[in-house]
């Protein structure tokens, strides 16, 4: 019996990726190639090479999954029923639970499986609706039971409104939501350990690179997604605006969705980046390696110098959190950071408030926690919040916070220093007993 599976290969015509599929006789299954085009005609011009990957990969594999099990079976697309989808849930759900990268909690595992299904519904929905093939699998008396081809009902706004439970019904009950995950928050000496834990190569540009991850994440807030798409023109003195206290606003190319948000970096944070990129040019030239092959990103290769991969930061410190004893269960990673930035910016601009006199309303604080997270729009801001902005800097709390993050890190370097030489040390006192 043959044990060949289903597959995709991706075609690119240089406005992103797009999936071929085969079935495991290596026949092309046009339907879902078609359906997944017109994801991607969509994201093609709007979003960046990760965010428009981001959005094509969860449909591609969702489908690709559910033709595998398909063919498992000897069937075809068009044999879809509700009882196959039941089976092919939990299937899904058991190999989940079973990834070494999952994190054993069976809550997380049933969303991952719904997001799954509801690509599976929504290909069955663009095949009757959108693409006239004449396939009724999907429907309100169809093998496929659903409502996602009927009109939606309406508000009493008039605003249209449907219903997941009869859109996407097979989808497991009552598990979505954020509450049901764990948040894990990192703590300065989580950073300061896994300042160690990403800071062990004996390559000083590997040990530079890696601890500007931690330093952007954990001081600026970014995102995985906006630290690998970094370029080093985004730190160009055209491409950011200095501020009244040295920081400056640096809006990165690259970001979640296709946003501009702009970001505050701090001044000796900002020197350390162009400290970096004079070093990381160095290297360029040292290795006889073009701008065409790192595409201008700031963090790249040690080896190759080409850009990272687009799971490579997450995965660092993923392992980083599982080398200081914190397991992946607890929903430690890159992110913890980020977090930890916010719960951060959220108390200093509480104090801040309350020193100044400001509103202390929560909505007011959340709003500005969320421009330190990521500003959209420096040109719509009411003259307000430029002066609640500019105001909550000068505050004693605001200054006592920058400068409290400013010793850490120069402590951090100290430590980084001091096991370095330690390290020199050990290897000269073992070149003179050889």
């Amino acid at each position: 019996m043959s044990t060949a599976l289903a597959l995709v290969e991706w075609t690119d015509d240089g406005r992103g990726g797009v999936p071929v599929f085969y079935d495991r006789r290596r026949r092309l299954v046009d339907a879902l190639h078609d359906f997944v085009e017109s994801i991607a005609a969509a994201k093609r011009d709007v979003a960046s090479p990760t965010g428009y990957r981001s959005a094509v990969d969860p449909v591609t594999y969702a489908l690709l999954g559910w033709l595998r099990f398909l063919d498992a079976k000897g069937l075809d697309l068009w044999a879809a029923t509700d009882a196959l989808l039941v089976e092919h849930r939990d299937n899904e759900v058991k190999a989940v639970m079973q990834s070494p990268r999952a994190k054993q909690e069976k809550r997380l595992a049933m969303r991952t499986v719904n997001d799954r299904l509801r690509w599976i519904y929504r290909f069955y929905a663009w095949c009757r609706r959108d693409a006239l093939l004449g396939v009724a699998v999907l429907g309100l008396k169809g093998p496929v039971t659903s409502t996602l081809c009927e009109p939606a009902a309406r508000t009493s706004q008039g605003k249209p409104k449907r219903d997941p439970a009869t859109d996407y019904p097979k989808c497991f009950k009552r598990v979505s939501g954020r509450g049901s995950g764990k948040q894990h928050f990192a703590t300065s000496e989580e950073k300061r350990r896994l300042i160690e834990a990403l800071t062990t190569s004996d390559d000083a540009f590997v040990r530079e690179r890696n601890r500007l991850w931690i330093e952007l994440t954990d001081r600026v807030g970014w995102r995985a997604v906006t630290l690998t798409g970094l370029e080093v023109d985004d730190f160009s003195p055209d491409r950011s605006t200095e501020l009244d206290d040295g920081s400056r606003l640096v809006s990165p190319k690259v970001q979640k969705f296709g946003y501009g948000d702009s970001f505050e970096v701090p001044a000796t944070l900002f020197a350390r980046v162009t400290r970096f990129i004079a070093a990381r040019e160095a290297r360029m030239k040292q290795n006889g390696w073009s701008e065409a092959v790192s595409q201008r990103r700031l963090f790249t290769s040690a080896t190759s110098g080409r850009p990272l991969g687009d799971q490579t930061i997450v995965q660092a410190f993923g392992k980083a959190y599982r080398a200081i004893g914190v397991p992946a269960r607890q929903g430690a990673g890159h992110h913890s950071l980020r977090r930890k930035f916010g719960d951060g910016a959220a108390v200093q601009e509480l104090q801040s408030r309350k020193e100044l006199g400001l509103s202390t309303a929560a909505e007011d604080v959340m709003h500005a926690t969320a421009r330190k997270l990521g500003q959209r729009s420096i040109a719509s801001q009411t003259p307000y919040q430029r002066a609640v902005r500019s105001g909550t800097r000068e505050s004693t709390v605001a200054k006592l916070s920058q400068t409290v993050e400013e010793q850490n890190s120069v402590i951090a370097d100290q430590d980084e220093e001091i096991r370095r030489l330690r390290l020199e040390v050990e290897r000269a006192k073992a070149g003179l007993q050889t």
